[in-house]
C-alpha cells in the first residue's frame, strides 16, 4: 500500500471543513491523493483539507474551542514566527529565507526604519528571535546522536474512521524524529510537557498515518527537545511504547469526539453545571513534602 507523491494534483471548491457534514466557512481547499509527499511547500500543506494534530489540540479542550480555533486562526504570532523560524535552520538551512532580519536599534517610526520595511518581501523577525532560533538549531545539529535525516518537512494525508486527516513530520530517519523547543527538556520537565501539549497523542496519529502508506514502517517516535533560552540544552527521546498506545487510544476518541460534534453541528464548550474543585495530585504531593 505504498504510495510516495511529489505534486498536488488539483483543486476543489466549496466551502468545506474536514468533512462535508461541516458547515464552517472556509476557502476553497486544494485536493491531493492520500499518501505521503515530500517537497511539498508548507502553505500548500496548509492550503489542504484534513484534520491536524494541532486541531485535535483544540478539541482536547473542548469542541466549542477547536471550533473557533478553525472560524479564526491564528497567523504571524510571534511565538509562531519563532518555531518556523527555528525549524527551518534546523531541518532545511540550505532552502532560501523567507524573512528579512531588522536592524538592531532601528525604528519603524523613523524615516529610515519606514523605508526598509517597504523593500522587504520576506517576514521581518527581529535580531533578538534571529539569535534564539539560530542558537537552538545550531544546540539541535551539534547533537552527537542525532541521526542523518533522510527526509524532512514530509507531508501525509490519508483518512482515519471517516475523517480526512493529514500530518507534517519535522523528519524522517527510519522512524519518525520531531523538534520540540521547550524550557526544560529535563526528563521531568520534558516528560510534563509531553503530557501537557499532547505530544504523546501526536506521536501515535504520525506514526499510524504514516505507516499506513510507507513500504518501511516507522517503529518509535523521537523528542528532539532543545531549550529555547541559552545555552540550549538538548536532550533526544524514545517515546515508550505505552506513551504511544495511551496517544493512540486518545486520537482515536478524539475522532469520534469530532464526528459527533460534526454530525450534530454541536460544539460545547465546558459542562453548565457548578462543580466542586479542589487541589490537584501534584500540588498535595508538594505540599506534603514542604519544609515548615
Amino acid at each position: 500500500n505504498s504510495c510516495v507523491h511529489n505534486s498536488v494534483t488539483g483543486r476543489r471548491d466549496g466551502h468545506l471543513l474536514f468533512m462535508h457534514i461541516i458547515s464552517l466557512t472556509q476557502p476553497p481547499f486544494m485536493q491531493i491523493t492520500n499518501g505521503i509527499h515530500k517537497g511539498l511547500a508548507d502553505p500548500t500543506y496548509r492550503a489542504i483539507e484534513g484534520l491536524s494534530q494541532s486541531a485535535m489540540k483544540s478539541l482536547m479542550r473542548s469542541p466549542g474551542h477547536f471550533k473557533h480555533q478553525q472560524e479564526n486562526p491564528r497567523t504571524g504570532t510571534p511565538a509562531m514566527i519563532m518555531g518556523r523560524l527555528f525549524h527551518h535552520l534546523a531541518l532545511t538551512p540550505d532552502v532560501a529565507p523567507w524573512w528579512a532580519i531588522k536592524p538592531d536599534g532601528m525604528s519603524f517610526a523613523t524615516k529610515e526604519g519606514k523605508a526598509w520595511r517597504a523593500d522587504q518581501t520576506g517576514e521581518i523577525v527581529s535580531a533578538d528571535q534571529w539569535e534564539q532560533s539560530k542558537g537552538m538549531a545550531m544546540a539541535v545539529r551539534q547533537h552527537p546522536a542525532l541521526p542523518t535525516y533522510e527526509a524532512t518537512e514530509v507531508s501525509v494525508f490519508g483518512e482515519m474512521d471517516g475523517v480526512k486527516v493529514k500530518a507534517r513530520l519535522d523528519a524522517l530517519a527510519g522512524d519518525i524524529w520531531d523538534l520540540k523547543s521547550t524550557d526544560d527538556a529535563r526528563p521531568e520537565g520534558f516528560g510534563k510537557s509531553i503530557f501537557s501539549y499532547g505530544y504523546y497523542i501526536q506521536a501515535a496519529f504520525y506514526l499510524d498515518l504514516y505507516n499506513e502508506f510507507a513500504t518501511k514502517k516507522a517503529e518509535s517516535f523521537y523528542f528532539v527537545a532543545v531549550e529555547s533560552e541559552p545555552p540550549h540544552g538538548c536532550r533526544i527521546y524514545r517515546l515508550s511504547d505505552a506513551a504511544v498506545e495511551q496517544g493512540r487510544n486518545e486520537y482515536r476518541k478524539l475522532l469520534q469526539v469530532f464526528k459527533f460534534c460534526a454530525a450534530h453541528n454541536s460544539w460545547p464548550i465546558y459542562a453548565d453545571e457548578v462543580s466542586e474543585i479542589g487541589l490537584p495530585g501534584w500540588a498535595i504531593k508538594e505540599s506534603a513534602n514542604l519544609f515548615l
